[in-house]
């Protein structure tokens, strides 16, 4: 994308443009900055961090094709952070209860912080996904968009609480989910690969981050296509992947979902 492009495709979600482009040019330092957007909504976040409103809201990593956000009405995102798609979720789906779980302490302040500032349609868990539930060591290595339940010997971690898939959907309080976002830094392919089918095809579509080889995610892949999944392995900047999946008759089996 040309520097060109990239002036347009920011200016067009941000009113803080000039701020954003000379917050991307400068070393991030952590410090927190505050940021409008087009669409009325208003975010906090730290400069280190800011790269997130270019992935999500003008390159609209997320998105999947096929689904439109404005006819689902619940919406997960796990791997919250301070709450830049659940602000994109909000803005494109206004009917939608969102439910975002993030457990670092600071990071899930901001994170309130951030959906009280906009009166979104949020309810917010202080809680990381895993294969059980309890307590669990989170590891706070590099940018706050990189911390993980994933042992790090270099790192600081705090302890937060888990839940697995079964009391994730007793707390969406849903039998559906209609939107599942997935960014937990390594552990999606440990909870995924684990859930059961029934749990699988309780989800309508999935978009999940995947920072690791594609060849890894080929068997779940393979296993949503046999659950009648449309799915897929989308590759950005030659290094991150995403999966995504739709299912295929999740629109006919649950008439009032997307």
């Amino acid at each position: 994308m040309s520097v060109l492009q990239n002036l347009i495709g920011t200016m067009a979600f941000t009113r803080d443009w000039p701020h954003f482009l000379l917050n991307r040019l400068r070393r991030p330092n952590g410090d927190t900055q505050a940021f409008r957007l087009r669409n009325g909504q208003f975010i906090r976040i730290s400069n280190d961090q800011a790269f997130v409103l270019n992935e999500i809201f003008r390159e609209r990593v997320y998105d999947v094709p096929g689904v439109d956000l404005r006819s689902c009405r619940t919406i997960v995102d796990l791997g919250a952070n301070v709450g830049v798609f659940a602000l994109y979720a909000a803005a494109n789906a206004p009917n939608a209860t969102i439910h975002c779980f993030e457990p670092a302490a600071a990071t899930f302040a901001a994170l309130q912080e951030n959906v009280n500032a906009n009166q979104l349609n949020v309810v917010t868990h202080a809680l990381a996904i895993s294969t059980s539930c309890g307590p669990a060591r989170f590891y706070r290595a590099g940018r706050a968009v990189e911390w993980s339940l994933n042992s790090d010997p270099g790192a600081v971690c705090e302890e937060v609480n888990c839940i697995d898939l079964d009391h994730l959907f007793k707390l969406v309080d849903d039998d559906t989910i209609d939107f599942l976002k997935m960014n937990v830094e390594g552990v999606e392919l440990d909870v995924l690969g684990s859930a059961a089918d029934e749990q699988l095809r309780r989800i309508g579509v999935l978009s999940v981050e995947w920072h690791h080889p594609s060849e890894s995610l080929m068997p779940l892949v393979n296993r949503l296509r046999q659950l009648e999944f449309d799915a897929g392995i989308e590759v950005v900047d030659g290094n991150v992947r995403y999966l995504k999946a739709k299912q295929r008759n999740f629109a006919s089996l649950h008439r009032d979902h997307c």
